[in-house]
């Protein structure tokens, strides 16, 4: 039903393909070998080579950009001439995969589309890769029929037609893209939905687009405005950004949005007011606080996503931060707690006694 090529030749078209591997034209198969990577200050600097004839040259944003383009094949749009063993220099951080699943679950609410599960079997590397695309376009592919299948639930108050497209591209595309939804990208976006046989289809491949798209994986500033003092200021929905992955590890809301779009966040009492609005969502916080902690802590590492026991040592930490945060604790309380959540496996890893208690 879809292929790289045809899917990457769209994402040309909206306008991404000098943050992607060139994959048009690569035989879906791409060699990243000859690049390397390397983070500094948070965020994913990947060093591009390539013995292809084309060149780049770095702005000051530090964004490498192609000197040469050409035609794709079939289409009237311009796509940055790289080889397939290049990786475009971007400043941008990828989510994590935590951020993917929350950013999944916060764009399509109320439906609550969780997939952590598809999210534990795909690699999230420090750039974007050919593996990571087709994985994220697959886990689009799974998640569109579900969407388009309980679209009345969406409180769009309509169920077919452009008209209504576009409601869902207004209300949720903008929501992946936190507020970077231009008439340009929403006029491809509906591009894509009209070359569908069904309302239906042409939502999901909405969907497939969101799931993938370079703008909604990835964390990115832009450039502002120099103050007087000379330090770049952040636009409205870069502090949005920033302050919702700081306390929800997620997206801003429509509220947070709108405070951004508003200038609301551009005064010290507006910013102030938006951070203690989203603190009071504790059980946000909690996940935040808790996909912080398991990354400082490396649980990942140190055990292993599919070892045996890994489930039971996360919930019992999820236990356990979710106590300290419903009791006002600490960060010191985490390390000093005397406190344990176990099931049967797990007590005996510690010692303790199960006799008398079930096995959850």
């Amino acid at each position: 039903m879809y292929n790289i090529q045809s899917l990457t030749k769209r994402l040309v078209a909206i306008g991404f393909a000098s943050t992607f591997i060139a994959l048009v034209g690569c035989g879906g198969a791409t060699d990243t070998s000859s690049s390397s990577s390397s983070s500094s200050s948070g965020n994913n600097n990947n060093t591009s080579s390539s013995s292809s004839s084309s060149s780049s040259s770095s702005s000051s944003s530090g964004i490498a950009k192609p000197l040469e383009y050409e035609t794709v094949a079939g289409t009237n749009i311009e796509a940055p001439v790289t080889s397939c063993s290049t990786i475009i220099s971007t400043p941008a951080q990828l989510l994590t995969r935590d951020q993917y699943v929350n950013m999944i679950r916060d764009t399509f609410q109320p439906l609550n589309i969780d997939v952590t599960e598809q999210a534990k079997d795909i690699l999230f590397p420090e750039a974007l890769t050919e593996p990571f695309f087709r994985a994220l376009l697959d886990l689009g592919i799974e998640i569109g029929p579900q969407i388009s299948a309980n679209f009345g639930q969406l409180g769009l108050n309509c169920s077919a037609g452009d008209a209504c497209a576009e409601a869902f591209i207004d209300k949720f595309a903008r929501r992946a893209l936190r507020g970077n939804l231009s008439s340009e990208t929403k006029n491809d976006l509906m591009a894509a939905f009209r070359g569908q046989d069904t309302f239906s289809k042409g939502i999901e491949e909405i969907v497939l687009f969101l799931a993938a798209d370079p703008v909604a994986v990835r964390r990115f500033e832009e450039a502002g405005i120099e103050g007087s003092n000379g330090k770049v200021v952040l636009t409205g929905l870069d502090k949005a950004s920033k302050l919702s992955f700081l306390l929800w590890n997620s997206i801003p809301d429509d509220q947070l949005l709108d405070a951004a779009e508003n200038g609301e966040l551009d005064t010290k009492n507006g910013y102030k007011a938006q951070a203690q609005r989203l603190l009071q969502n504790r059980a946000k916080v909690a996940d935040a606080a808790k996909s912080v902690l398991r990354h400082w802590m490396e649980f990942d590492t140190a055990i292993g996503v599919n070892q045996p026991g890994y489930g039971d040592a996360m919930r019992e930490f999820d236990l356990m931060v979710e106590d300290l945060f419903s009791d006002s604790a600490t960060l010191g309380d985490l390390f000093t707690t005397d406190v344990a959540y176990v099931n049967r496996e797990l007590a005996e890893v510690y010692g303790l006694s199960t006799a008398g208690r079930n096995s959850n």
